[in-house]
């Protein structure tokens, strides 16, 4: 007794508190503890983990259900105070009836006679079930897709939004739209049409009909805008009216059809026995009553010119494309319940139940009255005679006029009805500009989208040509119904764990299959208006994916609250992504596939949700390096501190890199990491981004700005993080710069880039050759010129050498001044250990070797192109002499002999040949001159290798404090070059971090920019034949 008194407690508070938005919460009887979580405010929620605003919310609804299970499921419309439940459509009323009403058309009565009289029963069946079979795909596909989670207001447009999201959704919506727009004028327009062939009462006039219409008293347009006002009236007093006229609409429809095949019995009995109808009058209008004789003579096709019904579509020659065309808009609207989900008590249950059954049932109606009419009428009466269905009626002929009238009446209720949901949805969701307006205010009916819907319609209906207005209808709505599908075989297909319809009588497969006969069909009944539709729906897909677009920057830069932003191709891209990752194995990306994936430490500002800090443009260089690379790259920065303390600083972040790199056209992703120190943070991103095979194989940092004020320890961090880099086995990029690197938009640089091996031959296996290669692709750096300057011990044969490096440069297509220098270690300290090792030179000798018997065709032709342009001998016939020559004793530059192609230059280090005498190498000017006579000398063929007679002292240069000349020499031919490349100095185990710090600094301290390679061993980039 308890519990029911405190039930009926809750009934009465609940009807007393009807023109609220929300139940109280203290009459739930819930437990405290829902109820202290729920009474938090907003502003108190923790949102570093724990509820927020959207848990509060879910929690309320769900409060909600339980308050309507313990109150007997009493659900109760806040601004009616009736039950929602009553309110609400069925099965039946809400998906059967309308469905059933736009299929039965005016087509059932007037078209599907003249088609059968064209096509004959047997090709107007193959109409008939070939159109129905396309509904009904669409109709398996709909019902997949309307299960896969609840359907909200606005029918097709919700369902196909909730699963592939608002561009698909908002097209397919916007299209049912327009259809329905112009469907309502179809429908209007034949019921005036068959209206004025009835004339009930002569109330239109003595001699009115449809084909003298200069007898009526009233004309086509003017009597479709009454019927169309009429109409409307009807949808804007509510959805209950809908229901109830419906029904009474639907009800005279099915007692015409009946009638009719009544009248097919009643004239087939009276012509038993009698070898013809005992109604002499139907006897002449060509009603035989179903007769073997007469089903036979109609079995075949009996196309005629009929210049009115397919004057404008095969210039009065009918035919079976132009009978399908005629057709196909009976069976183009099989949604039309869906278009009400908004209004079903179980949409889930409803659509797929309520479409497929309307469907069959109709499909078996057309059937039916193709076999039935066209074996009780004779041939040329089906042809001539529009109404012939009512003449064969029985008992009496206005009954099945009444209902082809109430047919096209209910028809076009029920678009009018749907339509401005549609609408409505849509503009709620903001897809278009200024589409808000036709948003209804809560719980209330869409009377602004009717309002437009009605508008529209009476613009078409004033066209005032049923054949005029009927194609556009069938291509819409085909449109709409290849979409989705399509959208229902992507998804199936992808078997996205998000895609589990209750709904499963389908396949993806089917789905195909429903598109491609959606689209053929377009095409098939006019290839001009479907073509206008598909740009139509591509226009419409375009324009509210940038309105999209849009929206989300808006509310990202206003800092409001931003919906999730979706896009349907993210399935498709996981599973590719997800198949390339497990099919790369290691070894995959090295040797002639690599490609540059660096990971930028960039530094970000704590104290300005985490924005990027400027590093003399680094970022730019990333933007230029990926322009032709086709690389990846990960933008990371380190926050220091505890993460629960930097939860929002980390997101705002991320964010702010992610636009850094949209502004600056890169291609790749932004990382915010919080760590304990700046050092843990770079460790962590060091070795633990990337996944799989798939890791950064670069490493991207910037040159202290001052390193002779750093502190020791800061000293020994920056040198531990390079150290770190060496051992993961990543390439490093230091990137130093007097001046910043320049700006995507920046003018055009002229110059050279500058590569320096020093000691070393192709360091970084070519790594050093392939960044001008890359930047050179990009308008900034295009006008540039990549010069080469080979550093070399005294004792290296200079000819041999040049020869050597001219071919493969050539041979990895690199177009490079290649330039070799001799200098002793004395003088080059910094790269001593490369001098003494010197294992390059060999290593080069053992591999062309190897590799010029497996790729014989391939190397020659590379190699002996390059190396005919500066001496006629292959660099395998100078290899073999190499070790017999006379080392030379002094430093010599000498031009590639690429040199004729690109052009010289001026003075020395403008691409001029040069030769330095003097050093630590021994030997003074005159040995220079004879050196320069030794290569003046014949060569095996004949000619003189080109040598240059300018002469610079080395002992003219001054060291730098730490001993090395090689500063003076860099700075005198690339002092004035936009960028030099160079191998990184090793540190040495007894030097500390302070002295290699200013020794590096020193080194690049005449350069405006440079970019430091410290390699891997890792380096796989292909300059030959392997």
């Amino acid at each position: 007794n308890e519990q029911r008194a405190t039930s009926n407690e809750q009934r009465a508070r609940m009807a007393e508190m009807t023109n609220r938005h929300h139940l109280n919460r203290e009459s739930s009887g819930a437990d405290s503890n829902s109820s202290d979580t729920l009474e938090r405010s907003p502003s108190a929620v923790y949102k570093g983990g724990g509820y927020t605003e959207g848990r509060v919310k879910l929690k309320d609804k769900m409060s909600l259900m339980n308050q309507k299970s313990q109150m007997g499921s009493l659900d109760i419309d806040v601004k009616t105070g009736k039950s929602v439940e009553a309110t609400k459509l069925t099965t039946f009323t809400g998906v059967f009836v309308p469905t059933v009403q736009n299929i039965m058309g005016i087509i059932l009565f007037v078209r599907v006679p003249w088609i059968t009289g064209q096509a004959g029963i047997l090709q107007a069946l193959v109409v008939v079930i070939g159109s129905c079979v396309t509904t009904i795909i669409t109709s398996l596909s709909m019902g997949a897709v309307a299960t896969n989670g609840v359907p909200q207001s606005g029918g097709c447009y919700s369902i196909i939004k909730n699963s592939l999201g608002p561009e698909f959704g908002g097209t397919v919506g916007l299209m049912l739209f327009l259809s329905n727009t112009f469907g309502v004028a179809m429908y209007i327009l034949a019921f005036v049409e068959v209206f004025m062939n009835w004339n009930p009462g002569k109330i239109l006039g003595d001699d009115c009909s449809f084909a003298e219409i200069d007898e009526c008293a009233i004309g086509i347009r003017p009597l479709g805008a009454i019927v169309l006002f009429f109409l409307s009236f009807i949808v804007y007093i509510g959805i209950e009216y809908i229901k109830k006229t419906s029904l009474a609409f639907l009800f005279v429809v099915l007692l015409s059809v009946i009638s009719i095949w009544l009248g097919v019995v009643t004239h087939s009995a009276a012509n038993e026995g009698e070898g013809g109808s005992s109604d002499q009058w139907a006897d002449s209008h060509g009603l035989v009553g179903m007769t073997g004789a007469n089903l036979e003579k109609n079995l075949g096709p009996g196309y005629t010119y009929d210049e009115e019904e397919c004057g404008g579509r095969a210039a009065g020659q009918c035919s079976f494309a132009v009978v399908l065309s005629i057709f196909f808009p009976a069976v183009t609207d099989p949604l039309a319940g869906s278009n009400l989900s908004g209004d079903l008590r179980t949409p889930q249950q409803s659509i797929p139940i309520g479409t497929i059954l309307a469907v069959l049932v109709t499909t078996l109606v057309f059937c039916l009255q193709v076999v039935l009419v066209g074996g009780s009428v004779e041939r040329e009466t089906l042809l001539t005679d529009r109404t012939v269905v009512a003449i064969l009626s029985w008992p009496v002929k206005e009954l099945v006029f009444m209902g082809m009238c109430l047919s096209t009446m209910g028809a076009g209720l029920q678009s009018l009805a749907g339509a401005p949901r549609l609408l409505a949805a849509i503009a709620k969701d903001r897809l278009l500009p200024r589409f808000e307006i036709f948003e209804p205010p809560e719980g209330q009916e869409p009377r602004k989208a009717l309002a437009l819907i009605t508008i529209l319609s009476t613009a078409c209906v004033m066209i005032g040509s049923l054949n005029a207005v009927a194609p556009y209808i069938t291509m819409l709505f085909l449109t709409s119904y290849g979409i989705i599908n399509g959208a229902c075989a992507y998804l199936a297909y992808e078997q996205s764990p998000t895609f589990r319809p209750t709904w499963h009588f389908f396949d993806w497969r089917l789905s195909c299959l429903g598109a491609l006969m959606c689209f053929s069909g377009m095409f098939f009944i006019s290839e001009l208006v479907a073509g206008i539709c598909v740009v139509a729906a591509i226009a419409l897909y375009l324009t509210i994916q940038r309105q999209i677009n849009l929206d989300h920057k808006a509310d990202t830069s206003s800092g409001g609250e931003t919906q999730i932003k979706t896009d349907w191709r993210a399935g498709r891209r996981f599973q590719a992504a997800r198949q390339s990752l497990l099919a790369l194995k290691d070894g995959d990306l090295d040797f002639k596939y690599w490609r540059p994936f660096i990971l930028f430490l960039c530094k970000v500002d704590k104290t300005d949700e985490g924005k990027y800090v400027p590093q003399k443009g680094m970022i730019n260089l990333i933007s230029q390096l990926m322009k032709r690379g086709k690389g990846l790259s990960i933008v990371a920065g380190v926050v220091e501190g505890e993460f629960a303390d930097h939860v929002e600083l980390l997101e705002s972040g991320r964010k702010h890199l992610q636009e850094k790199l949209v502004e600056k056209k890169i291609e790749g992703f932004s990382e915010m990491v919080c760590a304990r120190s700046i050092d843990d943070g770079h460790r962590f991103l060091l070795h633990s981004k990337g996944m799989g095979v798939l890791r950064p194989n670069t490493v991207m940092i910037g040159w202290p700005d001052e390193p002779a004020t750093m502190e020791p320890s800061a000293m020994s961090t920056y040198c531990g993080l390079v150290k770190e880099v060496e051992l993961s086995k990543k390439t490093l990029l230091i990137c130093k710069g007097a001046v910043d690197f320049p700006e995507n938009d920046a003018a055009p640089l002229e110059g050279f880039v500058d590569v320096w091996w020093v000691f070393d031959l192709f360091p970084a296996n070519g790594l050093l050759l392939l960044l001008p290669y890359l930047l050179q692709k990009h308008r900034v750096w295009r006008h540039t010129t990549t010069r080469l300057f080979t550093v070399a011990p005294p004792e290296t044969d200079l000819d041999e050498l040049r020869s050597l490096v001219e071919g493969m440069v050539s041979s990895g297509g690199m177009v490079a001044k290649v330039k070799v220098i001799t200098m002793s270690a004395e003088d080059a300290p910094r790269f001593a250990d490369a001098a003494v090792s010197t294992p390059a030179l060999h290593e080069l000798e053992g591999r062309q070797r190897r590799f010029s018997e497996t790729f014989d065709h391939l190397e020659r032709n590379t190699l002996n192109t390059a190396a005919s342009l500066a001496t006629e001998s292959h660099p395998h016939d100078t290899l073999s002499t190499m070790a017999e020559e006379e080392p030379s004793s002094i430093l010599t530059m000498a031009t590639s002999g690429l040199e004729a192609v690109l052009g010289g230059g001026g003075g020395g280090g403008e691409g001029d040949e040069a030769t330095l005498g003097g050093g630590g190498g021994g030997g003074g000017e005159a040995e220079a001159k004879s050196d320069i006579e030794q290569g003046e000398r014949e060569r095996p063929s004949g000619k003189k290798t080109r040598r240059s007679s300018t002469v610079v002292d080395l002992n003219t240069l001054d060291a730098d404090e730490h001993g090395s000349k090689l500063t003076a020499l860099i700075g005198h031919y690339s002092g004035s070059s936009p960028l030099v490349i160079m191998t990184l100095p090793k540190k040495h185990a007894n030097m500390t971090p302070a002295a290699w710090l200013t020794s590096v600094d020193t080194l690049a301290s005449p350069l405006d920019r440079v970019i430091f390679v410290h390699e891997s061993g890792q380096e796989k980039i292909q300059f030959f034949s392997e």
